[in-house]
């Protein structure tokens, strides 16, 4: 029973700040195509039976699970991350486009709102010399009764010559008047199939 009552509770307060309905967004190119990745990467771990190790957890409760999704299953798994995408009609000034080296040789493309009425706040994509290797989203919703923040990150490897997912994590706090604070993760780690 407790169980279902932290699976379930991952899940209501991870996609609490998504869109209610898919609806057809018109898309534009002006940041990053952080859709483009994630369809990339949804098809890659598809074909190849990919196998996802996730932890999940709320408050002092965590529960660890291992499936292996089909297509349909893994684009439900990175749900969060599709919702970040800001290459969105209303979004084309919202946000400032930063590009920084790094004395690796690598660079930092980050993304960061202008306003703080925008829920996705920050995306920074860390490149080495030839691919990215990882992403980070900070998201923050407020209003008079909740405040939503959470903090999701994917890392990269590169196999023949393809940037593949190889683990992610959803880091968060929800804060509700009169309420304790509740604070939950999601950690996946993607095992490829020899």
């Amino acid at each position: 029973m407790i169980r279902n009552l932290l699976f379930v509770t991952i899940v209501v307060l991870c996609s609490s700040c998504a869109p209610a309905t898919e609806e057809k967004v018109t898309r534009t190119n002006v940041y990053y195509d952080l859709i483009g990745l994630l369809n990339n990467q949804v098809d890659y771990l598809a074909s190849q039976n990919a196998v996802l190790e996730k932890k999940v957890g709320a408050g002092d409760e965590s529960e660890i699970l291992e499936i292996t999704p089909d297509d349909k299953g893994w684009k439900e798994e990175l749900k969060l991350f599709f919702n970040a995408d800001i290459n969105k009609l209303g979004l084309t000034d919202a946000y400032d486009v930063e590009q920084l080296s790094r004395i690796d040789g690598g660079r930092k493309l980050i993304n960061a709102a202008r306003s703080e009425n925008q829920p996705i706040r920050l995306i920074e994509y860390n490149f080495s010399e030839k691919m990215l290797e990882s992403l980070r989203i900070l998201v923050e919703e407020k209003n008079e009764v909740y405040t939503f923040k959470k903090e999701m990150r994917m890392t990269f490897t590169q196999i023949n010559d393809q940037t593949v997912l190889s683990q992610y994590s959803i880091v968060g706090t929800q804060a509700m008047v009169m309420k304790s604070d509740l604070d939950f993760s999601l950690n996946g780690k993607i095992v490829l199939n020899p």
